[in-house]
């Protein structure tokens, strides 16, 4: 906590004494002062980019500070053992072997109530059907198709929702997500607390062979591990889509995912805060997973998530800054939609010193060469 404490008073010292200076420079105590926007055009460009590192650092040394701490355990939910929990497990098109590998360990939930699987297959290939099929008859789990595919794995969930689960809670684990037999017993007494919505577990990768595998999985951890702890702390828990409980009667009351957004499971989230519901939060890793494998399907992945949440910073701002959501969800809200605008900033950084060459120098050219060094440094530890 110490450590936090102190990297972030030094690094609000350097930047405030960086952008000051970016605004106005002394060159000499004999000379007048410079305006760094009129000499240098380019700090137009580059400015804003900076201001938004360096806020977001902030944000992201409180979430350090703030959620450094373990919340108190919860109280033991009533009526566990007369308390059903459906598992439902999306699926489309996906190999075989995975998909055998969620199921089996799906079987091995520990529950005193009991719990029912539902494979919601929507596949388009008649191997992948008739494979879905035998999984299902094998491991004993609920099949149930749609012939109406609106909303892809939202649509998926929506209709096994309105139409097959009866259950008062159920989890949600990709069809590549193998849950651990404590899950149930680790996430469900939050329900103790009438006013939780859902429950999130982190993601977390178990094969980091190639560069991308680790990319991700270095990402991940940084998401759940550092920052996930102060949203859920200030109720502003995203909801993350898999690794998740969920309270079957609040999904009802907002009406399912809606389908505008390919992050239809963070809308969700924020549509359960406004009726007075939270996340809550289990940092401990109860769930194993794959990471994508290729660099187009990451890509993709990330592209569908970068669309999807600025699509949700389009249509839901005025609801996010004027609706019923507290200061402290409000910020974490703009933080984890608005995160993705990190990689316009990121080209940014790299533009501006090649336009550099050819329009004239920056507002870096007057920097000390000891900020300099830190600024280096920095790169470094990126």
């Amino acid at each position: 906590m110490l450590f936090y404490i102190a990297f972030a008073l030094i690094g609000f010292v350097l930047m405030m004494y960086y952008l000051s200076n970016t605004i106005i420079h002394f060159t000499t105590p004999q000379q007048f002062p410079i305006n760094s926007f009129s000499r240098f055009p380019l700090t137009y460009i580059i400015f804003p980019a900076e201001v938004f590192s360096f806020i977001f650092s902030l944000y992201f040394v409180y979430n350090l500070i703030h959620g450094n701490s373990p919340d108190p355990k919860p109280e033991t939910l009533p009526k566990k053992d007369s308390t059903a929990v459906a598992i439902l497990i999306p699926a489309r098109n996906e190999p075989f072997e995975i998909v055998a590998r969620t199921l089996k360990k799906c079987q091995e939930l520990r529950w005193e109530g009991g719990t029912r699987i539902y494979l919601l297959d929507d596949s388009t290939k008649e191997e992948d059907m008739k494979n879905m099929t035998q999984l299902s008859k094998k491991f004993d789990a609920i099949l149930i198709r749609r012939t109406d595919k609106t909303g892809s794995k939202a649509g998926n969930i929506n209709n096994a929702i309105s139409n097959h689960v009866t259950e008062k809670y159920f989890c949600v684990f990709d069809a590549d997500q193998a849950p651990e037999p404590e899950f149930l017993e680790a996430t469900m007494d939050y329900f103790s607390d009438p006013k939780v919505g859902f429950v999130q577990t982190p993601q977390y990768f178990i094969n980091d062979e190639s560069p991308i595998e680790r990319a991700q999985k270095m990402g991940t951890n940084i998401f759940y591990q550092t920052q996930c702890q102060s949203k859920a702390k200030d109720f502003a828990m995203p909801y993350c889509g898999t690794n998740v409980v969920v309270r079957t009667d609040v999904f009802k009351l907002v009406n399912g995912f809606s389908y505008y957004t390919s992050t239809e499971d963070i809308e969700l989230g924020l549509r359960m805060n406004e009726e007075g519901f939270h996340g809550a939060y289990v940092s401990k890793v109860l769930v194993k997973g794959y990471a994508a494998i290729h660099f187009s399907a990451y890509a993709s992945q990330q592209y569908r998530w970068a669309n999807g949440n600025l699509a949700i910073l389009r249509e839901s701002w005025n609801s996010i800054l004027l609706g019923k959501f507290s200061l402290r969800q409000q910020i974490h809200i703009l933080f984890t939609t608005g995160w993705w605008l990190i990689g316009i900033v990121s080209f940014l950084y790299i533009l501006v010193p090649i336009l550099s060459f050819f329009f004239g120098g920056t507002h870096h050219t007057w920097l000390p060469s000891w900020m300099l060094g830190v600024l280096f440094l920095n790169v470094l530890l990126a």
